[in-house]
């Protein structure tokens, strides 16, 4: 294109396009389910952009998660700690409360 607008050139200029990959959300989110539990911290400025979101401000409607689900997320949680006979409604008001933070 530029020898046909500027006539032959003994060096053409090179144009040279770099993309990032993209993230595999499905291994990071398996990598988080499983780390995030065992007490590695993860800013979660640094997680949105990777997933493709935006971190959502004070008056946006945001999907959270249902009692009834971290009540189920907070028994999983106890019996991979081995604590299958704490008191059930003390842990699900702890993950709910870890919710609405």
């Amino acid at each position: 294109m530029i020898e046909l607008n500027r006539g032959p050139r003994e060096r053409l200029p090179r144009l040279e396009l770099r993309r990032e990959d993209p993230e595999d959300v499905e291994r990071l989110s398996a990598a988080l389910e499983r780390l995030v539990p065992l007490g590695l911290r993860v800013r979660t400025a640094d997680v949105y952009p990777l997933l493709g979101f935006e971190r959502p401000d004070g008056g946006d409607d945001v999907l959270e998660m249902a009692p009834a689900a971290a009540r189920a997320a907070a028994a999983g949680r106890r019996r991979r700690e081995g604590r299958a006979g704490d008191d059930e409604d003390a842990d699900a008001d702890r993950a709910i409360a870890e919710q609405a933070r």
